[in-house]
């Protein structure tokens, strides 16, 4: 894939962010996707290709929904490439603006 192409835009999460909750332990917290209730961990899936394959990862934030939380995508890199998730994800910045907190943070 990166012979052709320099980065891989990917989500996430399936969701957009979500409130932080304690309330049980990780293993049984549950959040809510596209209006199903899903597993704590069923969050992570996006992040795992990069991970699993030892590849660079940047997140940058492209906007915020009309609640005003947080919207991002995951820049993927190839293997040591660092600097290019970087740069992508500087010139994303660029592009749409810098992270804006939402209200109350």
């Amino acid at each position: 894939f990166f012979t052709d192409w320099d980065v891989v835009l990917m989500p996430v999460m399936p969701c957009v962010a979500i409130e932080h909750d304690h309330s049980e332990p990780m293993d049984q917290r549950t959040a809510m996707v596209g209006g199903a209730e899903v597993n704590y961990w069923t969050l992570n899936r996006w992040m795992a290709p990069a991970g699993a394959c030892f590849l660079p990862g940047t997140v940058v934030p492209v906007g915020q929904t009309e609640a005003g939380m947080p919207v991002g995508v995951q820049i993927v890199g190839p293997y040591l490439h660092d600097r290019t998730t970087l740069a992508v994800g500087r010139a994303v910045e660029a592009a749409l603006g810098a992270f804006t907190p939402p209200p109350g943070f």
